[in-house]
């Protein structure tokens, strides 16, 4: 086989292995649970403007007396003097798949991305519209999107809504900023602040973002309930405040990374 053939069924080959991959993702996403239309949610609470539901939770709502009104995709609390059914018991979460953690959409994020920086005609093209993408993103969620979600939003709301959009957003850095550093190596760029991009974005992706979330949602769950221990409370706002600051630490070196590796692009052109 001519190595010209030889090279374009390795390319194709692995687009195909990057589609598949980026379907799966997309499914395991999907498959995690949705977001309900913004609504009052809980009539009388401020603290859900947008809601969870999957099957499960709206049962368990049901179960608990809460009317969900398909018309403006809210749950609202039964009507006074009706009786109400005891809290369900939550169900167990079903342990995720191992394509379905963290780590494993990092490991195959980065190698795709090495795929396609690697073996990929137009390596030019990639390594532009990668950075254009990531560069963007980055900028439009850090000093733009953030934080006037962060000003309009009820707190809770705010808090959920991120969680449900920072996993994506570090998957998507990962996955372009490896396609940047292979790309680069092709081009002759010097790899070093895209490798410090990409370490920040996986530091992000595998521990500080999800384990923020992790605390947020601990200190939500006791301010929903009642519950106040100041010596607890005082304990989980220091964790939270650590990580959520150790988070927004590298994802701002992330941009710091991908600001440097275009000033060596513009170098170039």
């Amino acid at each position: 086989m001519p190595r010209r053939q030889a090279s374009l069924l390795v390319a194709t080959l692995s687009a195909t292995g990057a589609a598949i991959v980026a379907v799966a993702l997309l499914k395991a996403s999907s498959s995690a649970g949705s977001f309900a239309a913004p609504g009052k949610g809980l009539r009388g609470s401020q603290q859900h403007g947008w809601f969870a539901v999957g099957p499960r939770q709206l049962q368990a709502r049901k179960q608990q007396g809460h009317v969900w009104d398909a018309t403006t995709g809210t749950l609202d609390e039964a009507p006074a003097g009706e009786a109400q059914a005891a809290p369900a018991e939550p169900e167990p979460f079903v342990k995720p798949a191992v394509w379905n953690t963290p780590a494993f959409r990092a490991v195959a994020l980065v190698g795709g991305g090495a795929a396609a920086g690697q073996v990929l005609p137009f390596a030019s093209m990639l390594h532009l519209t990668a950075y254009a993408i990531w560069l963007g993103t980055n900028f439009w969620t850090t000093f733009i999107a953030g934080i006037s979600m962060f000003k309009n939003l009820p707190k809770q709301t705010f808090g959920r809504l991120q969680a449900v959009l920072f996993p994506k957003y570090f998957q998507l850095g990962t996955g372009c900023t490896a396609v940047v550093l292979l790309t680069g190596l092709r081009l002759g760029l010097p790899a070093g602040p895209a490798a410090i991009s990409l370490l920040c974005t996986l530091a992000n992706q595998l521990y500080l973002s999800p384990k923020a979330t992790e605390v947020m949602f601990e200190r939500y769950d006791r301010q929903n309930k009642g519950l106040k221990d100041p010596k607890v409370d005082k304990k989980l706002g220091a964790q939270f405040g650590k990580l959520h600051g150790l988070s927004s630490l590298a994802n701002l070196l992330a941009l710091v990374g991908l600001v440097a590796h275009g000033m060596l692009l513009a170098a170039r052109l």
